[in-house]
């Protein structure tokens, strides 16, 4: 009996009565036809890559997708925009993680967290002893993208600005250079683009390289405001009376108000409007290191012949449903991310994709990219056709996981809807069947904030049960089973945990 089939007999009580509302062949006929997305997404067709083609990999560090102007956002970003504009933009890009350390080891082995294992939070692991001193590593025994790439040819290097992406954590596997030293102190993306900049003028021109940016001017504590601007949103401020619970307002007190000058050291109020307005400096902030950078590389004789994506490792809240910061929930202010890709030798050179894609991706695409055997890990695809899987298949599913404290839940979505629940794979060496449960239904499309539950209690309808039904079915198999690896741990140092506290992951 296949593991799905185990999963539906054994579902919750409530995903038994939806399962049996959704019997009738028509309504999952229908079901299916629904959780279809119209019309298939831009088609992406490698054509001649350069002979001596590089990559570089940006990721700004929780940057939702929604906070760039080119994706509607507030914060003024003309060095993202126009480059989004010049390239290729994935409208419907997601994280496989709410937070960084999972989310990376995604985007560097293509698997998901639950596969890799690298999820574990010291301050939901060690709350009972409020110790915090050791967290889980990346096994060596996966493949990783920089190993891959070293192994081709490519001289790699990283420079790295958040301390989850330290040496010791093992993110630095197949980095020829790896310099976390800007995860010790409040970096500036302006140093983190000053020391790529510099290691790029000693690239020489028959070098391929593979060059990895992580930026934190996004992450909290955000940016300064200038004084002029805080002056003029005062009064928007004060007049913002959604509350901020008393559990946040450390969280809030250690945001920075002004370039000098932390939210706790002032009395203004403590706004969703005013964290939102902090958030946005960081975002704009790291706009400007990106533009420093982007020109450094177009200075240098490989540019044209060199790959670059810009994205984001998860988003982040914003106390638009009364919480912030991330790895709190699955949502979309978390989980969906910006994409934007250059890519040499692929038609068209300009598009905007409304693919359904996810960081398990960008590893397999750069393997088909450079004509690269990936590593049997893959869980992801290509986003190049013809052997994408994204494009022309309708009916893709894509996994968001790693939640601190709660690994088991689980969303699957595909270009439409977006369903949440608890996933456990049972055990099958000590009988335990698969058991899913689920939460609840989505429609991304009408309702992009996830505001209507389809399936909350009393308001389900026969063909809102019937798509948690169809999608239900692949809530477990969507996710290959963990591997057999060599798992490890590292201990936190004091410098460490206090630079986690510094930015919002852990506190006293």
């Amino acid at each position: 009996m296949s593991i799905l089939l185990l999963a539906l007999l054994v579902a919750c009580d409530a995903a038994d009565q939806r399962e049996r509302r959704a019997e009738n062949a028509d309504e999952l006929a229908k079901a299916r036809s629904l959780a279809a997305p119209e019309s298939a997404c831009q088609v992406l067709r490698k054509v001649a890559v350069p002979e001596r083609g590089s990559l570089v990999v940006i990721v700004s560090d929780a940057m939702r997708r929604d906070a760039s102007g080119i994706y509607g956002g507030a914060a003024h970003t003309p060095h993202f925009d126009a480059f989004a504009r010049q390239h290729l933009r994935f409208t419907r890009a997601v994280s496989q993680a709410p937070w960084t350390k999972p989310s990376v080891a995604s985007l560097l082995t293509s698997t998901y967290p639950s596969q890799h294992g690298v999820s574990d939070h010291p301050a939901w692991r060690s709350s009972a002893t409020r110790t915090w001193t050791e967290a889980d590593i990346l096994s060596d025994d996966f493949v990783t993208l920089a190993e891959l790439l070293q192994g081709s040819g490519m001289r790699t290097a990283a420079f790295v600005a958040n301390p989850w992406m330290g040496k010791r954590f093992g993110f630095a596997q197949g980095f020829r250079e790896y310099d976390d030293s800007f995860a010790d102190f409040d970096a500036s993306g302006a140093s983190v683009s000053e020391a790529a900049a510099e290691w790029l003028e000693g690239i020489e021109s028959h070098e391929r390289f593979f060059l990895y940016l992580h930026y934190i001017d996004a992450h909290a504590p955000y940016g300064g405001i200038d004084e002029d601007v805080l002056s003029a949103a005062r009064e928007q401020i004060e007049a913002d009376v959604r509350p901020i619970g008393e559990k946040h307002r450390r969280f809030v007190d250690n945001l920075w108000l002004t370039p000098d000058r932390r939210i706790g050291e002032s009395d203004i109020r403590r706004s969703p409007t005013l964290v939102q307005m902090s958030y946005q400096r960081g975002v704009e902030n790291f706009d400007t290191a990106l533009g420093t950078f982007l020109a450094a590389l177009g200075d240098h004789v490989l540019d044209h012949e060199t790959a670059v994506f810009v994205t984001s490792d998860h988003g982040e809240a914003l106390f638009e449903m009364g919480f912030g910061n991330h790895n709190i929930s699955l949502r979309e202010s978390e989980i969906a991310i910006p994409l934007v890709a250059r890519l040499p030798g692929v038609e068209p050179e300009r598009a905007v994709v409304d693919c359904l894609v996810g960081l398990v991706d960008v590893m397999p695409t750069i393997c088909d990219y450079f004509d690269l055997a990936c590593p049997e890990q893959v869980s992801g695809y290509s986003v190049l056709a013809p052997d994408a899987g994204v494009p022309p298949s309708n009916d893709r599913y894509l996994v968001a996981e790693g939640l601190g404290g709660s690994p088991k839940r689980r969303t699957i979505q595909n270009r439409r809807f977006k369903l949440v629940g608890r996933a456990d794979p049972g055990d099958a060496r000590n009988n335990v069947v698969p058991r899913t449960r689920l939460f609840a239904l989505y429609d991304l499309l009408a309702d992009p904030a996830e505001e209507t539950n389809l399936i909350a209690e009393g308001a389900s309808s026969p063909e809102a049960d019937a798509v948690a039904s169809v999608m239900g079915e692949a809530l477990l198999g969507s996710v290959g089973a963990a591997p057999d690896v060599t798992r490890g741990r590292a201990r936190l140092d004091e410098r460490t945990r206090e630079r986690l506290k510094a930015i919002g992951y852990l506190q006293d």
